[in-house]
């Protein structure tokens, strides 16, 4: 009996199996995360087996789990956006100068979508899949991505000129401006203290649908936002930032109460860790700037759907 057990069991540790009962099923683990790091139960983990570390009293324990405590908070992986920073220079030196604004967003466009899609999977899939581990380095590369962009797209780029036509590269809107400061503290705190780190992840998740809003200026830009095109990518739009004011609400209604808490303790000068709940405090406020961020631009796109409609029911009378 006991070889027949020993039999069974070898091909399961070779591939590795794990129990599925250990954690919730990939449909409904973002949602888990959220509400566990909000209640402050135990850690979100870094995609170790064992999780844990933000203890019950923390309020909001989504930090990293004790395995890496004795990491620093940043590392190797800002290497990552640092060479697409370099990447992206040396396209938009290259390029006619008349190229280099749709080459700035068309290389970030690339790096956001595929970090975006990561972010997905690592927050939709849970442990079973190696992703789950890399939260914390996705943090780090949105993080120094951001920073980057800021240098590099905002005060860099706009200075190079060339001789006859002048800049050819438009600086950061101010919304932009603002998104960017959000994501920078929100995910700065998030590694320093540890803290609502699978929100952190989630929200990056929504950088997936950051090639939508340039394939419409360009869509205008050439003429072509008309008929099927722009039907298809107004609904795009709409969907996409419908999407993302849902994601920030599943991540601020959950963190809500142990953020508020956590604020009410460091005023009171009665939290056990200070910069711990301060930092709570600060990624729930930068998330709910983030949230109406998003909601704005839906209004937006919103209001340009409907003129664009009113416009073609115009053209159709007029024609008539």
């Amino acid at each position: 009996m006991m070889m027949a057990l020993v039999l069974l069991a070898a091909p399961a540790r070779a591939m590795n199996l794990r129990p599925t009962f250990a954690r919730p099923s990939p449909f409904n683990a973002a949602a888990w995360m959220s509400v566990l790091a909000s209640r402050g139960d135990g850690g979100g983990g870094d995609g170790s087996a064992n999780g844990g570390g933000g203890g019950s009293g923390g309020g909001g324990g989504a930090g990293g789990g004790d395995d890496d405590c004795h990491l620093p908070p940043i590392g190797w992986p800002l290497a990552v956006p640092l060479l697409h920073a370099l990447n992206k220079g040396m396209l938009c030196a290259s390029v006619d100068p008349a190229l280099r604004d749709l080459t700035m967003r068309l290389t970030d466009v690339g790096f956001l979508g595929m970090l975006g899609g990561l972010a997905a999977l690592a927050s939709f899939s849970g442990s079973g899949i190696a992703l789950y581990g890399l939260q914390r380095a996705i943090v780090q590369v949105a993080l120094g991505h951001m920073l980057l962009e800021s240098l590099v797209n905002g005060l860099l780029l706009p200075h190079f000129r060339d001789p006859e036509k002048g800049a050819h590269t438009r600086t950061l809107r101010p919304e932009m401006w603002l998104h960017h400061a959000f994501a920078i503290v929100a995910f700065s705190a998030v590694l320093l203290q540890r803290c609502y780190l699978p929100q952190a992840v989630l929200l990056t998740a929504t950088e997936c649908t950051c090639a939508l809003p340039p394939s419409f200026q360009e869509a205008r830009k050439a003429k072509r936002a008309t008929g099927a095109l722009s039907a298809t990518l107004s609904t795009l739009l709409l969907a996409a930032f419908a999407g993302r004011c849902a994601v920030s609400l599943a991540v601020i209604a959950p963190t809500t109460p142990s953020a508020i808490a956590a604020l009410r303790e460091l005023l009171a000068g009665r939290a056990a860790q200070p910069a711990y709940a301060a930092a709570q405090g600060v990624v729930w406020a930068c998330a709910v700037g983030l949230g109406t961020l998003n909601a704005l631009w839906f209004s937006k796109i919103l209001q340009g759907a409907v003129k664009i409609k009113a416009r073609g029911r115009q053209k159709k009378v007029t024609a008539a």
